[in-house]
């Protein structure tokens, strides 16, 4: 909770690169993920995966996986 307070007011933005279906209930998705602070700093950015699942009719994230996007 401590994080989401500090965080008050931020933007998360969500890119999604790329989503494939693996299965009829299962889906990939890799996509970047970009927070901008409430103050006005400079926004940080990270790459993520993530394995969802449908269960009766909605889906869930199963697992997601995320690392610090940093340029090539």
């Amino acid at each position: 909770q401590k994080v989401f307070a500090e965080g008050k007011g931020a933007k998360l933005t969500v890119t999604v690169l790329s989503a494939k279906m693996i299965g009829a209930d299962v889906a990939l998705e890799e996509g970047i993920t970009e927070v901008a602070p409430a103050d006005g700093g400079p926004p940080t950015a990270a790459r993520f995966s993530a394995v969802l699942v449908r269960r009766n009719g909605a889906w869930y994230f199963e697992s997601v996986h995320d690392a610090v996007l940093r340029p090539p």
